[in-house]
């Protein structure tokens, strides 16, 4: 099977973001959610969450969303932010909307991976211990045609960048392993794993090669960096 369209997925309660598209076209799809009045009334791809919604409210709503867009997009591969490494400060609702999404997809037959957010911090910047504003930084750089960050909020855009690192991760790794039959270096044609840079080079390896991204996290924030 060809995985062509993915959905990445900057899951919380208070400002998921998500991008999705069909990784042989240069268009994507974008969106968020916030319940605040200035980025709903002000940007057409922010989803609205009431200010009356319990966590379970709003829990009902992103993930009935989520399940509509990846019906309607014909989504076959979800790249999904894992929890931080060792995080205390997960809830209930957020453990239960990850775990809704990965039930819903084994139902449906959509594969799906979980990356941890240092990994994608590495791969996005070279740098395992990014800042926010460097992930800013890198998704204005590769994404500033396709997403108008100057319509979103400061905090929407921290969303928005952590979601689209997801994004070009699966483009890249895609297109790396021919759509998923092998890596471009096993088969012979090394023209487009050739050109990433080093630190992208590993982290699609890594995936490619299904080691645990999650247990290492924790190892890569101490010692990684390009």
């Amino acid at each position: 099977m060809s995985y062509k369209k993915i959905l990445t997925i900057d899951f919380s309660l208070t400002g998921s973001a998500f991008i999705w598209g069909d990784i042989t076209s240069d268009k994507i799809g974008y969106s968020y959610f916030s319940d605040k009045k200035k980025d709903y009334e002000n940007n057409s791809h922010c989803q609205k969450l009431l200010k009356e919604y319990t966590s379970d409210d709003k829990l009902d709503y992103i993930i009935s969303y989520y399940i509509n867009l990846l019906d309607k997009e014909g989504i076959n591969y979800i790249f999904l932010e894992s929890p931080s490494y060792n995080s205390v400060n997960t809830n209930d609702a957020f453990k239960e909307g990850y775990g809704l999404i990965k039930y819903y997809a084994r139902q449906n037959g959509i594969k799906y991976q979980l990356i941890p957010p240092i990994t994608s911090k590495l791969y996005f910047t070279g740098n395992a211990r990014a800042e926010k504003q460097d992930m800013i930084n890198q998704a204005v750089n590769q994404f500033g045609k396709q997403v108008e960050f100057e319509t979103i909020s400061k905090k929407h855009q921290e969303d928005i960048a952590d979601a689209l690192s997801l994004y070009s991760l699966g483009v890249d790794y895609f297109n790396c392993t021919d759509l998923g039959r092998g890596l471009y270096f096993q088969t012979g044609d090394i023209k487009y794993y050739d050109f990433l840079p080093p630190h992208r080079k590993m982290v699609v390896a890594k995936l490619y090669y299904r080691q645990d991204l999650y247990k290492q996290a924790d190892k890569e924030r101490k010692t990684l960096q390009f």
